[in-house]
C-alpha cells in the first residue's frame, strides 16, 4: 500500500511537471519532486527562469509569475492563496514556512508620474526579495521590493513588511517592526524592542 500511493504521487508529480514545462517553455526547474495543489497557476515569462527545490509544496490556488529569477528552496511550504510576483529576484531559501493568503513582490509601479499619463504605462521599479532559511512569514502579510528577511525569523500575520528584518527577530505591524529576539544570545544586531503599551 505505500509503495502504491508513493508511485501515484510520482505519476501525478511527474504530469503537472511534464504540462507545467511545456507550457513555460521548459523555465522551470524542479530538483525533485513538488508537491503541487490544485488551482495552482504558474506563468514564466520570456526570459524568466522558476527553480523549485525538492520535498516543497504549493498549496491550492498560490499564483506564481516570474519574469525574473525566483528560486523556491527544499522543503519549502507555500499555504493556500499565495501570491508572488518576481520581475528581478525572489529567493526563498530552504525550509521556509509561507502560511495563506501572503503577497510577495519584488516589483512596484513607478510612484512619481505626469497627470495626463496613464500610470499603468509607466513602468515599474524592481529591488531583490530573500527570505532566509527557516523563516515563517505567517497569514495575509505582505513582502515588498527589497526586503530582506533573516532565517529564523518571524513575521506576524497581517503585516506589512518593507524593510529587513534580521535573523531569529520577530516583527509586526504596518509597516513592520521588529518586536523581539528569539533568542538573545544568537540575535545578530540590537534592534530597539518595541514595546507594548498597557491600556
Amino acid at each position: 500500500m505505500y509503495w502504491f500511493k508513493k508511485a501515484i504521487k510520482w505519476f501525478r508529480f511527474i504530469i503537472k511537471a511534464v504540462y507545467l514545462t511545456v507550457v513555460n517553455r521548459g523555465q522551470i526547474r524542479f530538483l525533485g519532486v513538488v508537491d503541487i495543489g490544485s488551482g495552482v497557476t504558474i506563468r514564466v515569462q520570456q526570459g524568466g527562469v522558476l527553480t523549485l527545490g525538492r520535498g516543497s509544496v504549493l498549496s491550492a490556488n498560490t499564483y506564481i509569475w516570474c519574469a525574473g529569477h525566483l528560486t523556491i528552496g527544499e522543503k519549502v511550504f507555500v499555504n493556500r492563496g499565495c501570491y508572488i510576483a518576481c520581475m528581478e529576484s525572489i529567493e526563498i531559501e530552504d525550509y521556509v514556512m509561507i502560511a495563506d493568503c501572503v503577497s510577495i513582490n519584488d516589483n512596484d509601479h513607478v510612484l512619481d508620474i505626469p497627470e495626463d499619463q496613464p500610470r499603468i504605462d509607466q513602468g515599474f521599479t524592481t529591488a531583490p526579495v530573500r527570505i532566509g532559511r527557516n523563516a515563517w512569514i505567517a497569514s495575509k502579510c505582505t513582502v515588498l521590493k527589497g526586503v530582506s528577511i533573516g532565517s529564523c525569523a518571524v513575521i506576524a500575520a497581517g503585516a506589512v513588511v518593507n524593510k529587513n528584518v534580521e535573523s531569529r527577530w520577530i516583527a509586526g505591524g504596518v509597516p513592520a517592526k521588529p518586536i523581539r529576539c528569539l533568542n538573545d544570545n544568537r540575535c545578530q544586531s540590537e534592534y530597539p524592542v518595541v514595546q507594548n503599551k498597557e491600556r
